[in-house]
Parts: C-alpha cells; sequence; structure tokens
C-alpha cells in the first residue's frame, strides 16, 4: 500500500493505493489520525486504487465521517468502480451503522 497527500486550499486529499489489509491498517488509521488534526475542512479519501479494504478500516472511515460532521468540518470519498467491492462494502457499513450524513451514490466518483 501506497498513500500520497495533497494539500489544496480548503481541502486535503489522501490517495491510497494498494490494499488496506490487516498488515496496512496500522499505517492508515495513523495516516487518518495525523489528518483529522491538520484538516482545516475538507478531507478527501480516494480510494479509486484500492482494491480491498478491511473491516477495520471502513469502521474508522465510518467513525472519521461522524467526528467530522459532528466537528462541521467534510469527508468526502472517491470510490472508483460503481459497482466495486469497496463501494458495495461501504454502503452496506452506512446501512448498518446507521448513518444517515453519509450517502455513497453521492459519493464523487472519477473514472
Amino acid at each position: 500500500m501506497r498513500m500520497t497527500i495533497q494539500r489544496h486550499e480548503d481541502k486535503i486529499l489522501l490517495t491510497v493505493k494498494g490494499d488496506i489489509d490487516d498488515y496496512t491498517y496500522p499505517l492508515f488509521a495513523h495516516e487518518l489520525e495525523m489528518l483529522d488534526r491538520i484538516a482545516t475542512q475538507s478531507l478527501m479519501i480516494n480510494l479509486e486504487s484500492c482494491p480491498f479494504i478491511n473491516f477495520q478500516c471502513i469502521r474508522l472511515m465510518m467513525d472519521t465521517h461522524r467526528l467530522f460532521h459532528q466537528a462541521g468540518r467534510r469527508v468526502e470519498f472517491q470510490l472508483g468502480k460503481e459497482k466495486g467491492t469497496v463501494r458495495e462494502l461501504m454502503k452496506m457499513m452506512t446501512i448498518t451503522m446507521g448513518i444517515d450524513a453519509l450517502n455513497i451514490d453521492e459519493i464523487a466518483s472519477e473514472n
């Protein structure tokens, strides 16, 4: 897994390439925690080149979304393929966790 960070005026973009599995999850979680501290208004997580994410990662992203939303900040996701595995897992997780503020069908997808 490789991650890159780009700063824009009002947004930080985190791009992940490769799987987020049990081995790489701690690195992703640490990076997300650091970005939570410096993101001013908006965080974009690009997972278009991430074919697999584990359950812990999905839960962490949902929790991050909830915390950002409560603080008046925004988390956006780029998920890639319309019927991809990551997109379907995120959709199921939002239903399970009862997150109304995150609408997977409106998540940015640039193919």
